[in-house]
Order: C-alpha cells, then sequence, then structure tokens
C-alpha cells in the first residue's frame, strides 16, 4: 500500500485537477485506486467532477467540501479556491465510492434507502456486494448525520466500524457538498467502501476534560435541550460555565457557538471509562431551551467539558500516537486521513499552523486533514457516534 498527497497552486479547477494527479501519480508510482478530494466550497465542483472523469475516469472518488481551506503534508492551506486530496494505491485492496442525495420528510425524518442505495453502489463498486467492509469512510450534510449512521447500521450492522465528517463551507450558509465522481449533492452522502490489503486503525477523540458540573437531560427532543435537572437547559449551562452565554440569556435568545467551543457538553461512552463524546452548544431560545449540534434523549446523563487553545492544537499529535498504540496492526504507517472539527481550527485562529507539522512529526506519513461541522468515528468496540468538536482519524497500514 502507498499513500500520497497533493495541494493544488492553480486557480484553475481543470488544471488543479492535473496537477494533482501528477503529484499523486509521482508519489504512488501510478494512479490511486480511492482519493479523497476536499476543496472550499466557493469552487465550482460540476468543473471539478468534469476535469476528474477526463483525467482520472476509473479512479473512485470520495469529494467533500472542508471549512475555511485544509491541511495536510503540504502545510496549512487557507482561503478561497483550496483544493486538495489524499490518494490510496493498494494492488491487493478494492475500494468503492458512491454518492446520492438525501430524501427526508416533510417532519425531517430521513428516507433511509438513499443512504442504503449509496452503500450498495459503493459496496458493487469495489467489487464486494454483500460484504461488510473494513471501514467505511462517510461525509454527509449537517443535520442528518444520527440519522445517516443509523441507516447505514441497518444494512451492515452495528460492527462495521464508521469514520468520517460532515460537509463544511465558510458561514454555515450551506454552500458545502458531498459527492462522487458522477454527482455532487447540497443535501446528500457520499459513502466509501473500504477493503484495503492491511485492516486501517482509527480513533475518535474528544481531547476536552470533565470540568465537574454534571447533570440529567429532563426533557429534550432531537437537538434541542429544554431542561437538565428540571431547570431551563440554558441557565443550567450558564451557570455551569460561569455566565458564557449570559448575553443571549438577556437578549431572550441567541447564537452561541463561538462563546461555548471550550465548554461543550459531554457524554461517556464507555461505562466507568474516560472515552466522551461532545456536542456543541448553538443557540438560546426564548423558553430557556439550548439547541446543540447533536441528538440527545431524555434521561441521558450528560457533564461539562472543557478543553484550551493549546490543547487544540496539540491534539491531532497526540491522537496520532493513540491510534498507533491501539493499532492491532505491527506493520509500517504509510499514511492517514484526519477529520478535525471546524469550531475547534477557527478557536485556534493563527496557530492553526503550528498543528500540521506536529502531525507530520508524530505520523510520519502523508496526511489530509479536512474541517468539518461534525465528525463521526468509532469509540468504543461496535458503536458508531456522531459528535462535534472532536477529531476522527484514519491511519492505513502497509
Amino acid at each position: 500500500m502507498q499513500c500520497g498527497t497533493a495541494l493544488a497552486t492553480s486557480r484553475d479547477v481543470s488544471l488543479a485537477i492535473d496537477e494533482i494527479a501528477a503529484h499523486l501519480e509521482a508519489q504512488l508510482s501510478g494512479a490511486p485506486d480511492w482519493v479523497v478530494l476536499a476543496h472550499d466550497a466557493g469552487v465550482d465542483s460540476d468543473a471539478l467532477r468534469a476535469a476528474w472523469r477526463r483525467r482520472w475516469p476509473d479512479v473512485q472518488l470520495h469529494q467533500v467540501t472542508s471549512c475555511g481551506g485544509v491541511m495536510g503534508s503540504f502545510g496549512l492551506q487557507r482561503g478561497p479556491g483550496a483544493i486538495a486530496a489524499f490518494g490510496l494505491r493498494d494492488r491487493e485492496g478494492v475500494f468503492g465510492c458512491a454518492a446520492a442525495p438525501l430524501a427526508v420528510d416533510s417532519d425531517g425524518t430521513l428516507d433511509g434507502s438513499s443512504v442504503a442505495a449509496a452503500l450498495e453502489r459503493a459496496s458493487q463498486r469495489a467489487g464486494r456486494p454483500g460484504e461488510a467492509p473494513d471501514l467505511l469512510f462517510v461525509s454527509t450534510v449537517p443535520g442528518f448525520e444520527e440519522q445517516v449512521l443509523g441507516a447505514i447500521e441497518a444494512e451492515v450492522g452495528s460492527g462495521v466500524p464508521i469514520a468520517g465528517g460532515s460537509a463544511a463551507d465558510d458561514d454555515v450558509s450551506g454552500k458545502w457538498s458531498v459527492g462522487d465522481a458522477d454527482a455532487s449533492y447540497s443535501s446528500g452522502v457520499v459513502i466509501s467502501a473500504l477493503y484495503p490489503s492491511t485492516p486501517p486503525s482509527f480513533v475518535f477523540s474528544s481531547g476536552y476534560v470533565p470540568a465537574g458540573p454534571r447533570g440529567v437531560i429532563t426533557r429534550a427532543e432531537g437537538r434541542r435541550i429544554y431542561s437538565i435537572d428540571d431547570e431551563p437547559a440554558a441557565e443550567v449551562y450558564d451557570r455551569w460555565t460561569g455566565g458564557s452565554i449570559r448575553a443571549a440569556l438577556d437578549a431572550g435568545r441567541g447564537e452561541v457557538l463561538t462563546a461555548t467551543t471550550l465548554f461543550p457538553l459531554g457524554w461517556r461512552v464507555d461505562e466507568g471509562g474516560q472515552r466522551y463524546v461532545l456536542a456543541h452548544p448553538a443557540e438560546v431560545l426564548a423558553d430557556g431551551s439550548l439547541t446543540v449540534m447533536t441528538r440527545f434523549e431524555t434521561g441521558q446523563a450528560v457533564e461539562l467539558m472543557t478543553g484550551s487553545t493549546a490543547n487544540l492544537v496539540a491534539r491531532p499529535g497526540h491522537v496520532v500516537e493513540m491510534a498507533k498504540r491501539e493499532s492491532e496492526v505491527a506493520t509500517a504507517v504509510r499514511g492517514a486521513l484526519m477529520i478535525y472539527c471546524a469550531g475547534c481550527m477557527l478557536s485556534v485562529g493563527d496557530a492553526m499552523c503550528e498543528v500540521p507539522p506536529l502531525v507530520d512529526e508524530s505520523l510520519g506519513a502523508p496526511f489530509l486533514g479536512l474541517f468539518t461541522f461534525g465528525e463521526q468515528g468509532c469509540p468504543a468496540a461496535d458503536v458508531n457516534f456522531h459528535g462535534n468538536l472532536m477529531i476522527s482519524l484514519v491511519v492505513f497500514h502497509g
């Protein structure tokens, strides 16, 4: 197995794809079998696909937009027009990728048949219909992540690990997209079914620690928490954080994403352990409820978590080391895909340029990093989750 990364410098989409192809072919000694193509939401995805089909009609393409740029072995690339790729060549493995639009009812319920169709096509394109892959790499759009995971698990069960991240844009205006070589969608999902010659390792890490306050959600509906310990959820959260969202409460409502990045809500996913999945508080509503970017259930225990900018910078390197320690594979690391929360990236600011060298040092192999509006991973055995402010890392060996 060989892995490589490439960053386009041309703003002309057709030339950018040619540039990426040339770089990857040089690193991989030939065309890749599977490519993740990450780019700024302002890039013309139709032009991207047309250039892709002209250059590499037989290469499986997983396309997803990233917030504010991309990072990788090439460093940090910000600004409009950013396009980068991660390519994998594995003559003894097989890979398939397929995208589909999401079919959603008027009440917001996802029709899982579209997800199932994408999953089936991905397996067929890999030449392994009906066979469970070693890993599913998934990108969907914000808002439907748990339902997409549920639709996938309805087809393959909970034993297949899922990693990935939600498509993003620069201003939460819905310019995001996901796609394959045939089509891209502003409301869709793209699924890659991976059957590599050597199983990958993966980590889904919060990097935050418990701050102390905890309680039980006494009323929740979807991504809206009405009460914690029978008190208005926003009031409880404000008290727990020492007044971090008081301005929104006093105003009667308000967006609080920036104010809450370092103080997410979390819940344990391993009984008696220290593995958490996080939820990012997003908005205070007039009735004192709090919207978040993941789903909660009434009766669910929840804790306040805390982090720091310094930890958000150091965490990616630590996550790489964790993946290497937890891997059951003794072969060399060949490359990695890192899904890094866009909210964390924006909080880190200019210090984000310190992250790629730290990852490079820990990994010792090519990597590509995306900045997403939600992260998906498998933090505990046979359980896949959607969370926020997380890192989802896949490491390839061979």
